[in-house]
């Protein structure tokens, strides 16, 4: 994967993403008869002078005749010294009437009109070049292209230019995190993992050029890498995350406010967020006022409390640079004295207090690192609590500490490490509420994290057996039943977790609840399973402000998966994005992967097929670079099959052969061999494809798994095996409720019937749930289908429904939508054989694989070139098949 950029494009100029709207305000007000020119006003670095330049340009290849100047702080305390460059040599500064004359006569005696003049940094116009330029837009003589600071004073007479009724305004904002991701797409040449997308829209607060210089330190120090189709952070930099040029820039914005300033910038940089009355005692009050109205530093108002922190994260970094180890020691502890003195009242001055004590002792107090840590793990800050626990001396470490900590490596990826630290403490814990809590983690540590089932549930098991408290044996019941219903036991897990519910123990309870929900899903009862997900999230949310429990965003991906079965796939997809988001700003990186693998998969089933591409791929190469087991091998099954998809049959190929190389907890049991089958159906073996698909739906069957049942089965029936699974799948219709069961089987009844009308009926109604893919092929099928029966405008019509439908697909190919290219319809037999045709196999090898006679190939072959309207297969082979059509 490589950017279609070089290197010295990337460096000097950016392509104007995440500016369309600004960019038609110009363009309406470069066509514009009235209008004589263009502000554009923003904050330093969100591209003002790129935009004005892109406009400018405009204006000459318009015809216009034009020049450029740039107004500098020199510049501005000589007269017209903006625009000595285009006045004439002999002009009296002297006499200023005479000058101004001679001035304007120098751009109205220009051919043509409306000369294009582009001032950068107008607010730094000299009063003569600012009066002049207002005297020339009042005689209509230039349409000017300028930019203004926002964020600064300006001169009566610049004022006079930005309020030019005759002038259009722009008002560039700070990138958005999607504008920084479509920035980073472009500039890159491809996907950018989510996660890097939001660390930089952070660390740039979407401003363009901290964004480019981030992007040229992190290519140049290869903490930006692409991998598996994805670019991402493995998080290997060698050097800095930005350039010098950078660092220079921010160096010398924060050198400008003196000893005081540095002193309190650096104390911010070295002991992080403060309440404000801690910082000024620690500082100074003149300084700290200074640079807030600098906005060097923010102040954060919540209820009563104020804290500081840096503007901008990058300023810490820069800043910590040059902080000798002493001084940050000195620093700590005065911060350290400065809130003691005042009663560390607030519950974050624990943390910080400790953290400090740590950072300029390297001890602290055992209590207040327990109670720090407590905080941090609320928080999230799983990374934090490891450095505050394995900070405690031995003589105070106890089981709930071994606990948290356990809970911690477990959450950090850090799978061995939590079995050792969770065993050892269970084998010393003194308390039947102690053993139950390390029992169930290290079963969340074995099953989530190492992906070591039968050792989970082995585990489970055993506490089991050991306890006689009714509560305990409830709770440990319901935590097996929760790891059987995700891991493909669906029936046992159900019966385990029926009364989950009244379950006490909270954390137990709304992790049994969301595991139910997948349960319920899976067993076909939709409705149930979205309710259950939806008052769990609610629940989840509620107690997360009370206790120390997983991320809510966990519980959005059961919710997105029970939608997306429920056949909400709008629903479905707005709830793994919100999921998403959530777990990237804290860091949350497990429920991050599911959550992407959730947008994968209801891209999916929309029939997005580059999208679903898109996310299978992150969450893969996330999974891959974290160690993060269990979702890999569904995540390269869907990134195998969207491959398939599009044509990437190599690619497909590969990630099937890997599959085998992770482990199965046997996640959506069956759909695994979607890669398999849309691999071979690519490369045109329907028939072995289908037989892949029922084999499947038969695992999932076992596994009382309806909902990917009926997904397997339908997917055949689009290959071509309507017919075979018909009644299976009229059997499960009456098993699962929700909006995609129905479509999908009356889809499958008119394509095995050849029923026109039908087929047209189940496309629009998949087509409503937003299956996009399957409607289009459902329409093709229609098309084929009234073909035969001698209706030709009825297949037409049903063509160009189908290909407006295939539009929305990104560039998806299947053998279902091979007849949007054909004069005339292919049989299902047709579309296999001129598939197999392709890959270049002869025609005895077609008919070994198919159970077929060399004469019924070559007669079915002869029938495909007359329909396609060619004369050999040479013809075929450039002529749009399965994997190139529609």
């Amino acid at each position: 994967m490589h950017s279609p950029y070089t290197k010295r494009d990337v460096q000097r100029a950016w392509p104007l993403v995440g500016r369309e709207a600004e960019k038609e305000v110009c363009e309406a007000a470069l066509s514009d008869p009235s209008c004589h020119g263009v502000v554009i006003r923003g904050s330093a670095g969100v591209g003002k002078t790129r935009l004005a330049t892109h406009v400018w340009e405009r204006a000459l290849a318009a015809g216009r005749q034009g020049s450029r100047a740039t107004a500098t702080a020199a510049a501005g305390t000589i007269p017209f010294g903006a625009l000595a460059h285009l006045l004439p040599d002999s002009l009296d500064l002297g006499d200023a009437p005479a000058a101004f004359h001679a001035a304007r006569a120098a751009f109205v005696d220009r051919e043509g009109h409306g000369f294009a003049l582009f001032v950068d940094d107008v607010n730094l116009l000299d009063a003569s070049s600012a009066t002049l330029i207002g005297q020339l837009l009042d005689m209509e003589s230039i349409f000017l292209v300028a930019t203004l600071r926002s964020d600064v004073m300006v001169s009566d007479a610049v004022l006079a230019i930005d309020r030019t009724e005759t002038m259009a305004h722009v008002d560039l904002h700070q990138l958005s995190e999607d504008e920084v991701e479509g920035v980073l797409t472009t500039v890159l040449g491809g996907v950018v993992e989510r996660k890097v997308v939001c660390e930089l829209h952070r660390l740039s607060e979407g401003n363009l050029l901290f964004l480019r210089e981030l992007v040229l330190g992190m290519l140049a120090s290869r903490a930006l890498v692409p991998r598996g189709g994805v670019w991402r952070a493995p998080g290997q930099a060698t050097g800095p995350l930005r350039t010098a040029r950078l660092s220079q820039l921010i160096r010398t914005r924060l050198k400008r406010y003196g000893a005081q300033g540095t002193r309190t910038l650096e104390t911010l940089a070295v002991a992080g967020p403060m309440g404000v009355p801690d910082l000024i005692r620690a500082t100074s009050a003149e300084a700290f006022f200074a640079l807030e109205e600098a906005d060097l530093i923010h102040v954060h108002v919540s209820r009563r409390r104020m804290t500081a922190t840096l503007a901008h994260p990058l300023y810490g970094e820069i800043l910590l640079e040059t902080v000798p180890v002493s001084r940050r020691v000195h620093i700590l502890g005065e911060c350290e004295r400065s809130v003691l003195a005042h009663g560390a009242k607030r519950l974050e001055d624990v943390l910080r207090i400790a953290t400090w004590q740590l950072g300029a002792r390297g001890t602290a107090d055992p209590h207040l690192i327990v109670e720090a840590a407590m905080l941090a793990r609320h928080s999230h800050d799983y990374v934090q609590v490891v450095d505050l626990l394995e900070a405690l001396p031995p003589a105070s470490v106890t089981e709930e500490t071994m606990l948290q900590l356990g809970e911690a490596y477990y959450l950090l990826h850090r799978f061995d490490d939590s079995e050792r630290l969770l065993e050892r403490a269970y084998g010393t814990a003194g308390t039947e509420a102690e053993r139950l809590r390390l029992a169930i983690e290290r079963t969340q540590n074995l099953f989530w994290g190492a992906a070591r089932v039968a050792d989970a549930l082995q585990v489970n098991r055993q506490a089991f057996e050991a306890t006689g408290d009714a509560q305990a044996r409830a709770a440990l019941r319901a935590n097996e039943g929760a790891m059987l219903a995700f891991s493909g036991r669906t029936d046992e897990g159900l019966d385990l977790l029926d009364e989950v519910e009244q379950i006490p123990d909270e954390r137990v309870r709304l992790y049994a609840c969301a595991m139910k929900a997948l349960g319920l899903s899976a067993a076909g009862r939709t409705e149930e399973a979205v309710a259950l997900a939806g008052r769990t999230y609610a629940e989840h949310v509620e107690a997360s402000k009370r206790i120390i429990i997983q991320h809510p965003a966990a519980a959005l991906s059961v919710l997105s998966l029970s939608r997306m079965a429920a056949g909400d796939l709008t629903g479905a997809r707005r709830t793994a994005e919100r999921g998403h988001r959530e777990a990237l700003t804290d860091n949350a990186t497990q429920p991050a992967a599911w959550l992407s693998y959730d947008l994968g998969r209801t891209a999916w089933l929309q029939g997005r097929v580059g999208d679903a591409r898109r996310w299978f791929a992150e969450t893969l190469e996330l999974s891959l670079g974290d160690g993060i087991l269990v979702p890999l091998r569904p995540a390269a099954a869907g990134l195998a099959a969207a491959n398939a998809v599009l044509g990437r049959t190599d690619e497909a190929d590969a990630l099937v052969a890997d599959l085998a190389g992770y482990p199965d907890v046997f996640f959506l049991p069956g759909e695994q061999a979607l890669g398999k089958a849309w691999a071979l159906a690519a490369r045109g073996h329907t028939t072995a494809a289908c037989d892949v698909l029922t084999g499947a739906a038969d695992q999932a069957r076992e596994a009382g798994a309806v909902s990917s049942e009926l997904l397997l089965l339908t997917d055949a029936a689009r290959l071509g095996a309507a017919s075979r699974v018909l009644a299976r799948m009229v059997g499960l219709e009456g098993r699962c409720d929700g909006a995609f069961a129905s479509p999908r089987v009356r889809f499958a009844r008119a394509h095995a019937a050849q029923d026109g009308a039908g087929l047209l009926r189940a496309a629009g109604e998949l087509g409503e749930i937003g299956a996009l893919l399957v409607a289009a092929e459902a329409a093709a099928a229609a098309a084929n289908a009234f073909h035969r029966a001698g209706d030709p405008r009825r297949a037409t019509s049903a063509l160009h429904t189908s290909a407006e439908l295939a539009r929305s697909c990104q560039g998806a190919v299947t053998p279902g939508l091979l007849c949007l290219r054909s004069a005339a319809p292919l049989t299902a037999r047709e579309r296999e054989i001129a598939s197999l045709a392709t890959t270049g196999i002869t025609n005895k090898q077609i008919a070994d694989e198919l159970h077929l006679s060399t004469r019924t190939v070559e007669n079915h072959l002869q029938r495909v070139y007359a329909k396609l309207g060619i004369a050999s297969r040479r013809d075929l082979a450039t002529r749009p098949t399965a994997r190139q059509g529609g």
